[in-house]
């Protein structure tokens, strides 16, 4: 799947960017992968001042929106860390599409191509890379890889690391390590730490390497831009 399956603590992100005066759903980033030639699975973290959020995506063929022709909703919940995966079917192969996610605002808008169809011969250009470690966010390379065009990208895994990042006074620790013999809380508390490390790498970034909503965030430009196919490696599951 294109984005790490789960992102963050509720707390983070309330104090990162929500508030519970006026509170309006807060997006905090798009991305599409795992496309076929007839269908896709589309990702958003949203909350509602810090809470659960009801989000509806839409699928379109232009960037106004004016032919969508796909609508769901979802809740983002607790469980999975405010978090929400939509599967868009019955789409044309070999085309491009636009996507966004609205509630009482409207989240950046995304954009995929679904894959050729079995017997179509056609030319298709991709890119690929992997390991981003939070060390060198914000990944200056791609804030600008939507001018390329790309039909799609290839992750190859390391989508992040658990490892430490930042330096004081913000230094990110390592994931905690687990062990068969680690407790139903130890799991619990390293869960909420990759869930920082996959926040991490849809964020800003200070030059200390703190978490901030200014500048380019990290990995969203390139979730936006293009469907991804993403692998898993050994950064995701070090501690596992």
């Amino acid at each position: 799947m294109i984005v790490p399956v789960r992102m963050l603590a509720a707390v983070v992100a309330a104090g990162l960017w929500a508030s519970t005066a006026d509170a309006v759903v807060a997006f905090d980033a798009v991305a599409a992968g795992d496309m076929s030639g007839t269908d896709v699975i589309l990702w958003t973290r949203a909350t509602d001042g810090g809470g659960p959020a009801y989000v509806t995506a839409q699928v379109a063929t232009d960037a106004n929106f004016r032919d969508v022709v796909w609508s769901a909703g979802g809740s983002t919940l607790p469980d999975n860390d405010f978090t929400l995966k939509l599967h868009p079917t019955g789409l044309n192969s070999g085309t491009r599409y636009f996507y966004r996610f609205i509630a009482d605002g409207k989240s950046d808008v995304g954009h995929f191509r679904t894959a050729p169809a079995s017997d179509q011969k056609t030319t298709v250009t991709f890119g690929f890379s992997g390991d981003a470690d939070a060390r060198f966010r914000p990944y200056p390379s791609i804030a600008n890889i939507s001018r390329h065009n790309l039909d799609f990208f290839i992750f190859l895994g390391d989508v992040m690391y658990e490892t430490a990042s930042g330096r004081p006074p913000a230094v990110s620790p390592a994931v905690p390590d687990l062990t068969p013999a680690s407790n139903a809380n130890e799991a619990r508390v390293a869960l909420t730490a990759f869930d920082l490390k996959y926040l991490e790498n849809i964020s800003g970034v200070t030059d200390t390497g703190a978490m901030s909503n200014n500048g380019q965030r990290s990995l969203v430009p390139m979730f936006a831009a293009i469907g991804t196919y993403t692998l898993l490696d050994n950064h995701e599951l070090g501690n596992a």
